[in-house]
């Protein structure tokens, strides 16, 4: 199932590499990707994706086993309720907004590393090309969101039990508070013929990244350890919140060249 997924994945990332922008401006999506320096691939032409409008991707099935994961419809809605009224609560803010204060401290390294030590690696060698004072402020902005979720995740165990034990598609269900329908402030009211390009694009681009998400977030529930499971987690989060800042920025761009 694991090597489903990934494959999954490395595919989505193939069709981030060939589609265009309207403007051609797509570093932001590939160095923003999640996952991307886990994988070292090529992009068949034989793929099954449909290369165009991402929106209209053909992407199979993440869960292809006959065996995989799966929720019952009671525990399914109650998931997704319970994961909705987490949004909501100081202790996923929190959360969120540390994981949102870090990204902005990268400035405009488009980065995602899957573990700790990873980025301890980075930041030593690039911590001038970003806005944190020190490694210092870096590791503890890293390890406090880690921490933010750890208590996150402790105070609504039988949420993250049941995302646990669910399956691709119902991952996608629970998490569906995490979708981005456009970007911050919304589209223009008053558009054209270039500027509906710009939010076409803009629509295929934010649909590619929450199914990277999806992805990684079910890839992350077979960790083989806790340790794993809670980095995997954040990556999953910060790579796909700065992919929508990239992508936010991007449309913006597209937009002022109409």
């Amino acid at each position: 199932m694991r090597k489903n997924r990934i494959f999954t994945i490395v595919k989505l990332l193939c069709l981030l590499n060939k589609f265009k922008p309207p403007i051609f401006i797509k570093n932001y999506l590939l160095s923003a990707a999640l996952l991307l320096s886990m994988f070292y691939f090529s992009c068949s032409p034989e793929s099954d994706l449909v290369i165009g409008d991402p929106s209209e991707a053909k992407i199979e099935n993440l869960s292809t086993n006959p065996l995989a994961k799966s929720l019952t419809s009671s525990d399914l809605n109650t998931a997704i309720q319970q994961y909705a009224a987490l949004t909501k609560t100081k202790a996923y803010t929190d959360y969120i907004n540390s994981i949102e204060a870090f990204n902005l401290k990268l400035l405009s390294n488009n980065i995602s590393f899957d573990t700790r030590s990873q980025w301890m690696t980075w930041i030593n060698s690039n911590i001038s090309s970003t806005s944190f004072n020190s490694v210092l402020q870096f590791q503890s902005m890293y390890d406090n969101s880690i921490l933010l979720q750890k208590n996150m995740i402790a105070a609504n165990p039988n949420l993250f039990n049941f995302i646990k034990n669910a399956s691709g598609g119902q991952i996608r269900q629970i998490f569906a508070p995490e979708f981005h329908n456009n970007i911050p402030g919304g589209y223009p009211i008053s558009t054209s013929s270039c500027i509906d390009d710009c939010i076409d694009w803009c629509d295929g681009a934010l649909d590619l990244i929450d199914n990277i998400l999806v992805a990684s977030l079910e890839i992350a529930q077979d960790a083989s350890s806790q340790s794993v499971y809670e980095q995997a987690t954040l990556r999953a989060y910060q790579a796909h919140r700065r992919s929508y800042l990239g992508i936010s920025g991007q449309f913006n761009q597209c937009v002022g060249n109409c």
